[in-house]
């Protein structure tokens, strides 16, 4: 599964400094079972496409979600690395000029 602190993807960020932010989960994901019912378990990553600056250190982001058998068991919240401050006007028109040219 995933431990605490543990990178489990990026999201995207728009209008940042930075293009993207790393992603942790903000507690250990996984659970106790007796033995021979670990049989069943799927999880998944729950993030947005993009979100939207300023993003700060911390910051919920999305979730991870452990189901058994399609019944959720298990969701922790995803927060973000670092702090992704706006970007300035300059840095965003420089950013459109680039993705034309």
């Amino acid at each position: 599964m995933a431990e605490k602190g543990s990178s489990v993807g990026t999201v995207k960020v728009s209008k940042g400094q930075s293009a993207s932010v790393d992603v942790l989960a903000s507690e250990k994901v996984g659970v106790v079972v007796p033995k021979g019912e670990d049989k069943g378990f799927e999880s998944k990553v729950e993030l947005p496409e993009y979100i939207s600056a300023p993003v700060l250190k911390g910051q919920e982001v999305g979730s991870y979600v452990l189901t058994k058998n399609g019944q959720e068991v298990l969701r922790v919240k995803l927060i973000a690395k670092d702090d992704v401050p706006k970007g300035s006007i300059f840095l965003q028109m420089k950013r459109v000029i680039d993705s034309v040219y």
